[in-house]
């Protein structure tokens, strides 16, 4: 039913490309937009992906500037391995071998961070049955990988959740094998840096044939009040979605979606779940229609009560191939959530984009995240993933289809106002080859935002790279002289520039300022500008002078610190 959300590892993957568009508009915005920088390659991945095909499967950021990636390389006998990348203070240091299993096949999953410094890996050891096991980063510092369960249970985690701002309290889903062999979902909570055992989601044993269960999404508001969503397969076959939630940190019986009969009586499946705070969350995912194409559909909690579900507005009209899935979902707010995901625009397969937004509790009707047709006329795109730090400003991840090829690309909202498909500046760099995606995305606040994913390089290897999305600016002030003589204050020039993290040019102005008089605004003209002294602005004395960059539409502001002028008789 699901197509692969990492389609570097399909043959369908060069069909899942988005059709290129020109840098996102920005209009005047309360929130500043931020500018994406180019893609950098995970310093040492490289050398060691012998095998040829790594990605950036996940990324979390704590803070902004502080962020966690992780994905897999593959050695020369086509073996998989796990690593993680880590950005401090705004710089993306080298991949990181998954403490103490360097020499063991394994796969990051899923990463989640509650604040800088302070995140949780899971992920599973490949061996002759697979072992879910996490690796926490404690103040900084990353600890030994350690199973999950104990005594070796079958079991792979899919999804992990940390509460934010609150390191030490996370939750795990994904499946395990029982003692009937049946495949069974379970969680895991972490309270205050210790986790518990695996936890079978109950009141589904007597429904679940055991076939296929697993949790494929856990969101955790705050600290023991989560949410999880996944499916089982009955008897019959047929995929069934449901929903488990944690409040108080008490998982409560997993239960079918509610009124999924109102949708549908063929199969359904609970794709991302995501909640803005405890009890209020919203769920997406895939039912089979009647007529037997697969649609999307969301669901609402509100209170704690899940609300029914309803299709996403819009997208059954888009598609007309009959198969359409969910990449993500992520809430800023109650009421306030995005969706991202893919249908089949015509019957050959080809694929485009799209992502639906929630406004004040009201689903909005999908938008496509295409630009120019392919060679059969058809928009082609991927829309993998979404992040929202609050309503109205997300990025959505995936790939635009241009007159080239496929390239990585972002797609962001500021304040409500949706842009149009942007490259991720740099990855056209990397080789002259044209292939390339975006898999995963993370925002810490809004214009503060990290995206991984993958390219092509020259002789035709999946390599992995990560690139960001910053606000972040660095202000300096010189002074042409130390001293200045008093009436004479013409001749000292005050020359100021303003650095922005991620490139681009800042503009508006710059306050210099000695402490609570304007000595003078100079406005900048491509990120630089410069002022003279008036005569007898300052009597004689020694000054501290401060250079203020208020900020424009797309970068915040910054100060330098204090420069010494003394002014003489």
């Amino acid at each position: 039913m699901r197509r692969h959300a990492a389609f570097i590892l399909t043959a369908a993957a060069a069909c899942c490309a988005l059709a290129a568009g020109a840098g996102a508009a920005i209009a005047a915005t309360a929130s500043p937009a931020g500018h994406w920088g180019n893609a950098q390659q995970i310093t040492g991945l490289n050398n060691l992906n012998a095998g040829g095909l790594a990605d950036v499967s996940t990324v979390s950021c704590g803070s902004p500037g502080n962020c966690v990636a992780g994905g897999t390389y593959h050695t020369a006998d086509h073996v998989p391995h796990a690593f993680l990348a880590e950005e401090k203070g705004g710089a993306w240091g080298p991949q990181m071998q998954v403490t103490n299993i360097s020499t063991t096949p394994a796969v990051v999953d899923s990463v989640s961070c509650s604040d800088a410094g302070d995140c949780t890996a899971v992920g599973h050891l490949i061996s002759s049955i697979p072992i879910a096991f996490f690796v926490n980063e404690v103040n900084g510092t990353w600890r030994h990988i350690t199973p999950l369960a104990a005594g070796g249970v079958p079991s792979e985690p899919v999804s992990v959740s940390c509460a934010p701002s609150s390191p030490g309290n996370c939750a795990v889903g994904g499946w395990f094998t029982d003692s009937s062999n049946k495949a069974q979902p379970f969680v895991a909570d972490e309270r205050n840096g210790t986790w518990g055992p695996e936890q079978q989601v109950t009141a589904l044993q007597q429904v679940n044939a055991g076939i296929d269960a697993q949790v494929t999404s856990v969101s955790c508001a705050s600290p023991g009040n989560c949410a999880a969503a996944g499916h089982y397969k009955r008897a019959s076959g047929i995929l069934s979605s449901f929903i488990v939630d944690e409040f108080g940190g008490v998982w409560g019986n997993g239960h079918p979606i509610p009124e999924m009969s109102r949708l549908t009586t063929n199969g359904s499946e609970a794709d991302a779940v995501s909640c803005a705070s405890a009890g209020n969350c919203a769920l997406a995912g895939a039912y089979t229609d009647g007529h037997g194409q697969q649609q999307v559909f969301t669901i609402d909690e509100v209170n704690g009560d899940w609300i029914l579900p309803a299709p996403v507005p819009g997208v059954s009209d888009l598609n007309v191939g009959g198969f359409a899935e969910v990449k993500g979902i992520s809430c800023g707010a109650a009421g306030g959530c995005a969706v991202a995901g893919d249908y089949a625009a015509d019957t050959r397969h080809t694929f485009g984009g799209f992502v639906t937004e929630e406004k004040n509790g009201t689903w909005q009707a999908a938008r496509t995240v295409v630009g120019v047709a392919n060679t059969v006329g058809t928009p082609a795109g991927s829309a993998d993933t979404v992040s929202c730090p609050s309503p109205g400003n997300c990025v959505v991840g995936g790939s635009i289809s241009t007159d080239t090829g496929t390239r990585a690309a972002v797609l962001s909202e500021v304040d409500g106002v949706w842009g149009s498909p942007l490259q991720v500046p740099g990855v056209a760099g990397f080789s002259t080859r044209a292939f390339s995606g975006v898999g995963a995305a993370s925002c810490a606040t809004a214009g503060n935002c990290a995206v991984g994913g993958f390219y092509q390089d020259s002789p035709g290897n999946l390599q992995a790279f990560v690139a960001d999305e910053s606000t972040a600016t660095a202000t300096t002030l010189k002074l042409s002289a130390a001293t200045v003589k008093y009436g004479h204050e013409q001749s000292e020039k005050l020359s100021v520039s303003v650095h922005p993290r991620t490139g681009g040019t800042a503009g508006g102005k710059v306050t210099v300022i000695a402490g609570a008089t304007t000595i003078c605004v100079i406005k900048l003209a491509s990120g630089k500008g410069s002022c003279r002294l008036t005569a007898k602005k300052l009597k004689p004395g020694s000054y501290r002078l401060t250079g203020i960059y208020s900020g424009d539409r797309t970068y915040d502001g910054s100060a330098y610190p204090d420069q010494t002028l003394t002014v003489t008789k």
